[in-house]
């Protein structure tokens, strides 16, 4: 397998402890020039957590190639709406656990997509629609439940 510095590997293992573990592995390099892989999991580019070399890797489990850090820059997640899902990145420490951990990533030189735009303002077309149904069943329900409170019936929940 040719590696290079910088390349991102999904690593799939049931052989490594999973406490502290991303599953995403950074091609580095050593001084002496060596490759090595190291876990994103405390940080993109940190060798505090686990690190493997290669062959190490290549025996415990199957590294699948995401891409190089050189050819992809770095976007705002709201950013990521505008591009086809194969031009997108998404590198991340700690499991993703909260926005601040994704890293929002596109390739170089990946222009806007239309189908793309289309989709993402569909969903969210589709996202109030679902919420104007549901806030105006609310509307109907508490107004009924009004409707009965202002007729004497002070039995019914609020």
């Amino acid at each position: 397998m040719d590696i290079k510095e910088n390349d991102f590997f999904h690593f799939r293992t049931t052989k490594v402890d999973s406490h502290c573990f991303e599953g995403l592995l950074m091609a580095m390099k050593y001084e002496n020039g060596e490759i090595y892989l190291a876990d994103t999991f405390w940080g993109i580019g940190n060798t505090s957590g686990k690190t493997f070399t290669i062959a190490q890797a290549e025996e415990k489990g199957e590294l699948k190639f995401y891409c190089n850090l050189n050819d992809i820059e770095p976007i705002s997640d709201v950013e990521a709406n505008y591009y086809n899902d194969k031009d997108i990145f998404l590198l991340s420490r700690q499991h993703a656990c909260v926005e601040s951990c994704r890293y929002y990533y596109k390739r170089k030189g990946a222009q806007r997509s239309k189908e793309k735009m289309l989709q993402t303002i569909t969903e969210k077309i589709d996202s109030a629609e679902r919420e104007a149904k549901w806030l105006l069943n609310d509307v109907i329900r508490l107004t009924g439940i009004k409707a009965k409170i202002e007729s004497g019936d002070t039995t019914v929940y609020i």
